[in-house]
């Protein structure tokens, strides 16, 4: 979870190339708690999309877009 200027931003990050149904339960239920929160799921995939309120990124995706805010 990250806190600052531009809001509440919750990360989850998993290795598979597949997004299980699973793997969105932590993020979901945190979102429950902080419905102002912007949540990403980082996954080894290639495909970018939303699940609901979720944004499930490749990570190399979110690593190359980070970097270009950061730097």
């Amino acid at each position: 979870m990250l806190y600052g200027p531009k809001g509440l931003v919750a990360i989850e990050v998993k290795s598979s190339a597949k997004v299980r149904r699973s793997d969105y339960l932590g993020l979901e239920e945190f979102s429950k708690d902080y419905p102002v929160a912007r949540c990403f799921l980082l996954y080894g995939g290639s495909k970018r999309y939303k699940n609901g309120k979720i944004d499930v990124i490749p990570v190399e995706t979110f690593l190359r877009e980070i970097a270009r805010h950061v730097w």
